[in-house]
């Protein structure tokens, strides 16, 4: 099945206005993602799916400069922006990305797009039961996605592309995978939502990041755990709503995901 990493990626956030494209380590945060993204061995193409809006255009201007190929889209409607990426780059799995989480691990999304194409999934994701460090990326189906656009007009469903299929489980095929050991943490937040996020990460990749390498995961726990103070540097941020919504699903997760044996 041809597989395609869409970024959904934009310059504005309330919390961090801009943070797609602010500097990490002497390149844009976003040229970080797509360079793990090009690492995976299960994914053909990777595209950028930002907005038509002009505050956008930095973007555009990046991912050209990159060359990255990309979409224009509905700011409001992600689901939609998405599905269009997907119908335009001939997808058929897609990698949902999102631009936030700067240290998405390939090896991980290699694993997901081969279960999720072996049995032929709706959405694959790790264990929503088990917390861990495997966030900012999920596998879902073009078909599921467009199914979702053309039955749902929730605000919710809209703008979080999955939040449908996690929230209506039972109704699609999901596939669950183990997330790595290192990853099994409850404690770490690598997510930038605000300024703290990213004076952590600033630190992260001040300390690991080498040109022409990434990161690795298991690096940045074995860092984090010999530096506590790193760690409290973002340690009173809270998640997002719909991220609790999603833990909160562990026993739904539990009992319709097919399990990676």
């Amino acid at each position: 099945m041809r597989t395609v990493a869409i970024i959904q990626a934009r310059m504005g956030s309330n919390r961090l206005p801009g943070k797609v494209l602010m500097d990490l380590a002497g390149k844009p945060m976003l040229g970080h993602i797509i360079d793990r993204l090009r690492l995976c061995k299960n994914v053909d193409e990777t595209v950028v799916a930002t907005t038509e809006h002009e505050w956008d255009l930095p973007v555009v201007e990046f991912v050209r400069e990159y060359g990255c190929p990309y979409f224009l889209g509905s700011e409001e409607n992600v689901l939609k922006r998405i599905v269009g990426a997907g119908e335009k780059y001939k997808a058929e799995t897609i990698v949902r990305v999102t631009a936030d989480c700067p240290l998405i691990d390939p090896e991980t999304i290699d694993r997901m797009v081969a279960y999720h194409n072996k049995i032929d999934a709706d959405f694959t994701a790790c264990h929503f039961e088990i917390p861990n460090l495997i966030q900012g990326a999920g596998v879902v189906s073009l078909r599921a996605l467009q199914h979702t656009l053309r039955i749902s007009n929730r605000p919710e469903d809209l703008e979080h592309v999955t939040f449908y299929i996690v929230t209506h489980l039972s109704a699609f095929k999901v596939g669950s995978i183990t997330p790595p050991a290192y990853a099994c943490r409850s404690d770490l937040r690598l997510t930038v939502d605000n300024e703290e996020d990213m004076v952590l990460m600033r630190k992260i990749f001040g300390c690991l990041y080498k040109e022409n390498t990434i990161v690795q995961l298991r690096d940045v726990v074995r860092l984090l755990d010999e530096n506590p103070q790193l760690k409290a540097i973002n340690s009173n941020i809270r998640n997002k709503p719909t991220s609790e919504i999603y833990s909160n699903m562990a026993g739904q997760w539990v009992k319709y995901s097919v399990r990676e044996q």
